[in-house]
């Protein structure tokens, strides 16, 4: 049973007037989670969501649009000190939703094994459960789109998979929300690390984009009608200053680029 510790007792921490008695990090997360026991609530009722960097006014007002007991239910969200045992530790942003009961799919399956044939009816009827609360917010015009094993919580006993973190949902048609640099991978942070660096290392990007036609695709808007583009279309095709400087292997990636002929 989980229980606040005495007060006075080691360990105990709180944001704002919520208590909990582990500190949890996840080192590349977005959040890190707790799960509160205030007097004042039933035990595992709420959890907590808090960062000091990542903030959850996004998520707070996402989460009221659906109605769904397998999509978490808003407390509070805010900006509060974190205290140990009475003492400041760091600012942290925080989101108090309904508690889960269960564990990240990946990990209750690296813990208990690879399925069997009998356990393989389980997973099924896991992730069937899955889609119930995917097809809520789809009915409401709303999609996910940041769906991953750890945005899934399983409950064996009870046979579902619950949905979290909500922050990326937006209206069908939307455009994606942004994601953050955890998200990227080794040749998108090596990019960017180019990018950034001095001008041999720029120059040599440079070589390689004009070598594998890449250069091109940064110059998309010279094919949009209005610019280049229509020119080309009529056969009457001039290239400006900056393409004329082009190799030749730059100018046909044009043409691959927008499905033309030279």
């Amino acid at each position: 049973m989980l229980l606040c510790k005495k007060q006075g007792d080691l360990n105990m921490y709180s944001i704002d007037k919520y208590q909990f008695k582990e500190f949890k990090i996840a080192p590349g997360h977005r959040a890190n989670y707790a799960i509160l026991c205030n007097s004042e609530f039933k035990e595992n009722q709420w959890g907590m969501k808090y960062s000091p960097a990542n903030n959850y006014s996004r998520e707070y007002k996402i989460l009221p649009l659906f109605t769904h007991p397998q999509i978490p239910v808003r407390h509070k969200e805010g900006n509060a000190i974190m205290y140990k045992e009475g003492k400041s530790v760091i600012t942290q942003n925080y989101l108090i939703i309904t508690h889960f009961e269960g564990a990240d799919v990946v990990e209750y399956y690296q813990k208990r094994g690879l399925p069997d044939q009998g356990e393989m009816e389980r997973v099924i009827q896991y992730f069937s459960s899955a889609t119930l609360p995917l097809h809520h917010m789809h009915s409401k015009g709303y999609i996910h789109s940041d769906i991953k094993p750890g945005h899934l919580i399983l409950n064996p006993d009870m046979g579902t998979m619950s949905l979290i973190d909500l922050e990326c949902t937006i209206k069908i048609g939307e455009i994606i929300c942004g994601m953050s640099k955890e998200y990227a991978s080794p040749e998108q942070k090596q990019m960017i690390r180019l990018l950034r660096d001095g001008e041999e290392e720029k120059a040599v990007l440079k070589k390689s984009q004009d070598e594998c036609g890449i250069r091109p695709l940064f110059r998309w808007f010279d094919l949009l009608p209005g610019n280049d583009g229509e020119n080309m279309a009529r056969g009457k095709y001039q290239p400006s200053r900056n393409q004329q400087s082009y190799s030749g292997q730059t100018q046909q990636g044009y043409f691959r680029a927008s499905g033309r002929k030279p």
